[in-house]
């Protein structure tokens, strides 16, 4: 999973493509009734899981940036 988000984003921060892909698993170990296995295989939709997670956690630190006052 890790790997995947690196693939495509190759540029990310290694410490988000970890939390992004930990994330993704244990929303599925939490909330299994969250997983339709008819409308996607599971490698995708962890994929697609991690990859939103990835991009939420990038938006969230670049929220965090703008405020902050350079030194």
């Amino acid at each position: 999973l890790e790997a995947d988000l690196h693939r495509h984003y190759p540029h990310a921060d290694a410490h988000h493509l970890t939390e992004a892909a930990d994330t993704a698993i244990l929303a599925v170990v939490r909330r299994p009734a969250g997983y339709d296995p008819g409308r996607l295989a599971l490698p995708a939709f962890l994929r697609m899981v991690a990859r939103r997670d990835l991009i939420n956690l990038t938006d969230a630190e670049a929220r965090k940036r703008r405020g902050r006052i350079p030194w």
